[in-house]
């Protein structure tokens, strides 16, 4: 009879386990057998990784759980520079991720654009620098940011624009 309760016991455990896992990725069908979070740009930590990330639709920020960075300050001058804070940082991550697709001019062959200098301006606007060590350039990038329920939910280029090519 010890056995059976002992037996019992562990699989309850194992369920619960593994059904606190599932639950997060429920909507999307998707069976979490190891934890292997990934943070998104929403500032949500995704237990399931990258699938779970992809079904929801959301940018990876960086893998791993998400630090706990939430904008729970008195003031609203205090929340509106912490949100903005959290934007700047979610699209440098977007950036660096996708300056070879955002660029026009194209990377000398076998190169790839690195993000050297980010310059912000008002508006959600900032001067771009970056190179392959051969071309060097600046752009003029204005970013959009998309919102959920209060939190990121992604973060995009809304325009691209060039504005010297050395």
């Amino acid at each position: 009879m010890k056995k059976i309760n002992f037996l019992g016991l562990s699989i309850l455990m194992v369920t619960l386990f593994f059904g606190a896992q599932k639950v997060k990725a429920e909507n999307c069908n998707i069976q979490c057998f190891r934890y292997d979070p990934v943070c998104g740009v929403n500032g949500q930590t995704y237990g399931c990784g990258l699938p779970e990330i992809n079904c929801h639709g959301i940018a990876i920020a960086y893998n791993g759980a998400c630090q706990t960075n939430v904008c729970l300050l008195s003031d609203k001058k205090s929340k509106l520079q912490c949100a903005t804070s959290l934007e700047k940082e979610a699209f440098e991550k977007y950036l660096r991720n996708n300056i070879n697709k955002l660029s026009s001019q194209k990377a000398s062959s076998g190169m790839v654009f690195l993000l050297t200098k980010i310059n912000w301006q008002a508006n959600r606007v900032a001067l771009v620098s970056y190179n392959d060590g051969h071309k060097f350039l600046t752009a003029k990038v204005q970013m959009a940011v998309i919102y959920r329920q209060g939190q990121i939910k992604s973060v995009q280029s809304k325009s691209f624009k060039i504005l010297t090519n050395k």
